[in-house]
């Protein structure tokens, strides 16, 4: 175990790590990756999807999309429909299982599906949504709080997924954002699943980072992770100029490796004081 994975499994043993979940672990169980779900969308518009995809940036042509459909709704009923998993899928899945294991009281996803809710359930964990500012009223410590950061498959009008969506989100002041900066604040945050092409996520840690150096400590600010399925030199810099270590895969094999590396923090945590 590497000097930065012992630190986290510190973190970890105290409680003071945040998993943030994208959509690499939900292609784990099969779901496609963006670019395969952008091309999705070009053919409901009546585009070959390799062709729509070179048309513009994929915030650009999901805004198509959704002008052309009027809503997301039926992009919503194609999901629903298509990203069906039976609960013993997911609870087989040792992505998901080892997440589960790791045992965090707090999760945030920007995935739309509900894979990560189901899988607590299966695995006889007590778990609370939390979708909007409605879900805030009444949350119990007993239960792990899952935030759907980017909305799900219930209500269309929460999925954020457009160039509008993310313009909108990306001031950072709805009920969900509020919440966000408040729980990563003093908290290590562990990036699982991300490419960290996602403007929203590298805003998110430059304002961060921000807020941070306003203050008159900002050396005591915790570092936060990212596990990442290969190098890249350029990418761990800038992460790290803004307080995010990346963690390197082991192997190829994304799935395998993730796995490998989440059970190892989980056992090295357990063996350390809380």
């Amino acid at each position: 175990m590497t000097a930065v994975t012992e630190q986290l499994a510190i973190q970890l043993a105290h409680g003071q790590v945040i998993p943030f979940i994208g959509a690499g672990v939900s292609m784990s169980l099969g779901l496609p990756s963006y670019a395969s779900l952008i091309r999705k969308l070009g053919e409901h518009v009546g585009f070959d999807g390799d062709i729509f995809e070179q048309l513009g940036d994929y915030l650009t042509l999901a805004e198509f999309y959704d002008q052309r459909k009027g809503g997301l709704h039926e992009l919503r009923d194609y999901l629903q429909e298509n990203w069906k998993k039976t609960q013993k899928e997911i609870v087989a899945s040792p992505v998901y299982r080892a997440i589960v294991e790791l045992e965090c009281k707090l999760i945030y996803t920007t995935n739309f599906d509900d894979f990560l809710e189901r899988a607590h359930r299966g695995l006889n964990r007590r778990y609370r949504a939390i979708r909007n500012v409605n879900d805030f009223v009444n949350l119990s410590d007993d239960k792990v709080h899952i935030v759907k950061l980017h909305g799900d498959l219930r209500n269309s009008k929460t999925m954020v997924l457009t160039e509008s969506h993310y313009f909108e989100r990306m001031t950072f002041e709805s009920p969900l954002d509020i919440k966000l900066r408040a729980d990563i604040l003093g908290k290590s945050v562990l990036f699982i699943g991300y490419s960290l092409s996602d403007i929203n996520v590298r805003l998110l840690l430059f304002r961060l980072k921000k807020l941070w150096d306003s203050g008159p400590r900002p050396e005591f600010r915790p570092k936060s992770y990212v596990f990442m399925d290969r190098p890249n030199e350029v990418l761990a810099e800038v992460l790290r100029s803004r307080g995010v270590e990346p963690i390197i895969a082991e192997s190829t094999d994304q799935s395998a490796s993730l796995v490998s590396f989440l059970t190892s923090l989980r056992d090295r945590a357990a063996m350390l004081p809380g």
